[in-house]
Protein backbone atom coordinates (compact mmCIF):
# COMPACT_ATOMS: atom_id res chain seq x y z
CA UNK A 1 0.00 0.00 0.00
CA UNK A 2 0.79 3.58 0.02
CA UNK A 3 -0.34 6.46 1.42
CA UNK A 4 0.55 10.51 0.27
CA UNK A 5 0.41 12.99 2.71
CA UNK A 6 0.86 16.88 2.84
CA UNK A 7 2.61 17.71 6.73
CA UNK A 8 1.61 20.89 8.57
CA UNK A 9 3.30 22.54 11.16
CA UNK A 10 2.91 25.56 13.33
CA UNK A 11 4.64 26.80 15.72
CA UNK A 12 3.44 30.52 17.00
CA UNK A 13 3.75 32.34 13.59
CA UNK A 14 6.01 30.30 11.78
CA UNK A 15 4.58 27.35 9.12
CA UNK A 16 6.43 24.71 8.20
CA UNK A 17 4.96 22.22 4.98
CA UNK A 18 6.24 19.23 3.19
CA UNK A 19 4.75 16.71 1.45
CA UNK A 20 5.80 12.65 1.77
CA UNK A 21 4.82 9.35 0.97
CA UNK A 22 4.58 5.98 2.81
CA UNK A 23 5.31 2.71 1.42
CA UNK A 24 4.23 -0.68 3.27
CA UNK A 25 3.72 -4.36 2.73
CA UNK A 26 1.25 -6.99 4.66
CA UNK A 27 1.80 -10.35 4.53
CA UNK A 28 -0.55 -12.75 5.57
CA UNK A 29 1.03 -15.41 7.25
CA UNK A 30 0.19 -18.96 7.41
CA UNK A 31 -0.89 -18.86 10.79
CA UNK A 32 -4.30 -17.87 11.05
CA UNK A 33 -4.84 -14.22 12.18
CA UNK A 34 -1.67 -13.32 12.22
CA UNK A 35 -0.29 -10.47 9.98
CA UNK A 36 3.07 -9.20 9.67
CA UNK A 37 3.76 -5.75 8.12
CA UNK A 38 6.61 -3.39 6.91
CA UNK A 39 6.43 0.05 6.12
CA UNK A 40 8.91 2.58 4.68
CA UNK A 41 7.42 6.33 6.39
CA UNK A 42 8.43 9.88 4.98
CA UNK A 43 9.84 9.59 1.80
CA UNK A 44 9.80 12.98 0.68
CA UNK A 45 11.19 16.81 0.53
CA UNK A 46 12.38 18.72 3.35
CA UNK A 47 10.01 20.56 5.22
CA UNK A 48 10.03 24.35 4.38
CA UNK A 49 9.68 27.44 7.12
CA UNK A 50 10.31 30.58 6.31
CA UNK A 51 13.86 31.18 5.61
CA UNK A 52 15.42 27.63 6.43
CA UNK A 53 14.62 23.83 5.75
CA UNK A 54 14.61 21.03 7.76
CA UNK A 55 14.43 17.50 7.32
CA UNK A 56 11.72 15.32 7.81
CA UNK A 57 12.34 12.04 10.03
CA UNK A 58 12.60 9.07 7.86
CA UNK A 59 11.29 6.06 9.64
CA UNK A 60 11.44 1.98 9.16
CA UNK A 61 8.43 -0.15 10.93
CA UNK A 62 7.99 -3.63 11.32
CA UNK A 63 5.02 -5.25 13.18
CA UNK A 64 2.59 -8.28 13.98
CA UNK A 65 -0.69 -8.08 14.32
CA UNK A 66 -3.58 -10.72 15.65
CA UNK A 67 -7.13 -10.68 14.85
CA UNK A 68 -9.13 -12.09 17.77
CA UNK A 69 -13.32 -12.81 17.47
CA UNK A 70 -13.30 -10.62 14.34
CA UNK A 71 -13.34 -7.31 16.42
CA UNK A 72 -10.66 -7.17 17.95
CA UNK A 73 -7.22 -6.44 16.97
CA UNK A 74 -3.79 -6.68 19.65
CA UNK A 75 -0.77 -5.36 17.67
CA UNK A 76 2.67 -4.51 18.14
CA UNK A 77 6.02 -3.19 16.15
CA UNK A 78 9.03 -2.21 16.60
CA UNK A 79 10.38 1.48 14.88
CA UNK A 80 13.87 3.19 13.97
CA UNK A 81 13.54 6.89 13.00
CA UNK A 82 16.69 8.00 11.34
CA UNK A 83 18.49 10.65 14.04
CA UNK A 84 15.78 10.25 16.78
CA UNK A 85 15.95 6.46 17.57
CA UNK A 86 14.31 2.81 18.58
CA UNK A 87 11.01 2.38 19.72
CA UNK A 88 8.49 -0.55 20.48
CA UNK A 89 4.42 0.29 20.32
CA UNK A 90 1.62 -1.75 21.51
CA UNK A 91 -2.00 -1.51 20.93
CA UNK A 92 -5.48 -2.59 20.18
CA UNK A 93 -8.49 -1.60 18.46
CA UNK A 94 -11.81 -2.53 18.53
CA UNK A 95 -13.93 -2.75 15.17
CA UNK A 96 -17.82 -2.33 16.42
CA UNK A 97 -21.17 -4.27 14.90
CA UNK A 98 -21.92 -2.22 11.63
CA UNK A 99 -24.79 0.16 11.78
CA UNK A 100 -27.27 1.47 9.77
CA UNK A 101 -26.93 -1.77 7.33
CA UNK A 102 -27.25 0.32 3.97
CA UNK A 103 -24.11 2.54 4.78
CA UNK A 104 -22.47 -0.17 6.29
CA UNK A 105 -21.27 2.18 9.36
CA UNK A 106 -18.88 1.04 11.99
CA UNK A 107 -16.86 2.58 14.44
CA UNK A 108 -13.41 1.79 15.64
CA UNK A 109 -11.90 3.02 18.86
CA UNK A 110 -8.21 2.22 18.95
CA UNK A 111 -5.14 2.62 22.56
CA UNK A 112 -1.79 2.26 22.24
CA UNK A 113 1.36 2.84 24.13
CA UNK A 114 4.90 3.40 22.88
CA UNK A 115 8.03 2.52 24.89
CA UNK A 116 11.64 4.10 24.13
CA UNK A 117 10.64 7.48 23.73
CA UNK A 118 12.97 10.03 21.82
CA UNK A 119 13.79 13.23 23.74
CA UNK A 120 14.19 14.27 27.38
CA UNK A 121 12.49 12.63 30.42
CA UNK A 122 9.54 11.21 29.60
CA UNK A 123 6.51 10.40 32.40
CA UNK A 124 4.48 7.45 31.99
CA UNK A 125 1.29 9.17 30.18
CA UNK A 126 3.44 10.69 27.51
CA UNK A 127 3.68 7.22 25.93
CA UNK A 128 -0.25 6.76 25.46
CA UNK A 129 -2.06 7.25 22.29
CA UNK A 130 -5.74 7.47 21.62
CA UNK A 131 -7.69 6.93 18.32
CA UNK A 132 -11.09 6.56 17.09
CA UNK A 133 -11.69 5.34 13.54
CA UNK A 134 -15.01 5.43 11.28
CA UNK A 135 -15.41 2.92 8.47
CA UNK A 136 -18.16 2.86 5.63
CA UNK A 137 -18.93 0.90 3.07
CA UNK A 138 -17.83 -2.23 4.35
CA UNK A 139 -14.49 -0.54 5.20
CA UNK A 140 -14.13 0.60 2.03
CA UNK A 141 -13.73 4.91 3.38
CA UNK A 142 -12.43 5.52 6.36
CA UNK A 143 -11.71 8.62 8.52
CA UNK A 144 -9.22 8.42 11.20
CA UNK A 145 -8.43 10.86 14.00
CA UNK A 146 -5.32 9.79 17.01
CA UNK A 147 -3.97 11.96 19.78
CA UNK A 148 -0.06 11.72 20.80
CA UNK A 149 0.50 13.78 23.56
CA UNK A 150 4.60 13.15 23.68
CA UNK A 151 5.50 16.36 22.40
CA UNK A 152 7.18 19.01 24.92
CA UNK A 153 5.42 21.71 23.39
CA UNK A 154 1.99 20.77 22.01
CA UNK A 155 0.21 17.45 21.53
CA UNK A 156 0.10 15.58 17.80
CA UNK A 157 -3.27 15.50 16.27
CA UNK A 158 -3.59 13.26 13.04
CA UNK A 159 -6.48 13.16 10.89
CA UNK A 160 -6.82 11.27 7.86
CA UNK A 161 -8.72 9.57 5.06
CA UNK A 162 -8.41 6.53 3.60
CA UNK A 163 -9.97 4.99 0.19
CA UNK A 164 -9.60 1.21 -0.33
CA UNK A 165 -8.51 0.78 -4.58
Amino acid sequence: GATIKIIYEKLDNINARSNAIDLGVLYKTPIDKLTLGFVIKNIGENAKYHTEESQIPLQWRVGLGYNMFNCLTLGTDYSFVKGEGNYLSMGMEYISPEFFNEIQFSIIPRIGYKLGLYGGEENLLTGIRYGLGLSFNNKTWNIDYSYLPEREINPLHIISLGVKL
